[in-house]
């Protein structure tokens, strides 16, 4: 009975008709007590708009006729230009936003190269070098080009490199 209430609020209360008959052929072709709260079809009938004068159906061919001549003649330009148009802009743009990402992806922003500041000479001197409380001899080296200067020591008693 719930499954019942909940597709009976559907039928009445969904703004579109193809999910009112999705409804509808989904549970009441299905449920024996919604099919029978269906309007039989003698009770619709009576609700069918009927034609006032019955025409002949000579005359009502000839109309369909005229109607469909009207529509051949008045050709409206096809929609179809319109949408390739859509479609190669969206492309188009697709492919431009592509191209500018991978731009800058693969050629990042150069930099200028900064002049060297000027080398100015730091003079520095050792006193005392001690490893583990005694004296040691250190070996200090400049890489060729480098701002960096390395700094070891070694016990001259048993030749270890701390």
């Amino acid at each position: 009975m719930a499954a019942c209430k909940f597709y009976q609020f559907l039928i009445r209360f969904l703004p579109l008709t193809w999910l009112k008959d999705w409804a509808i052929r989904h549970h009441a072709e299905a449920c024996p007590v919604c099919t029978r709260k269906l309007a039989q079809k003698e009770e619709v009938v009576s609700l069918l708009p009927l034609p006032t004068k019955p025409e002949k159906a000579q005359i009502l061919w000839l109309r369909i006729h005229q109607r469909l001549e009207q529509e051949r003649t008045q050709t409206e330009p096809s929609p179809r230009p319109r949408v390739r148009l859509k479609w190669a802009a969206a492309g188009l743009s697709f492919c431009l936003v592509l191209i500018v990402s991978l731009f800058f992806i693969f050629y990042p922003e150069k930099k200028k190269p900064q002049a060297a500041p000027e080398a100015s000479e730091v003079h520095f001197q050792i006193i005392r070098f001690q490893v583990k409380d005694r004296p040691a001899a250190p070996v200090i080296y400049k890489p060729f080009g480098s701002q960096l200067i390395f700094i070891w020591a070694q016990s001259p008693k048993n030749n270890s490199i701390n």
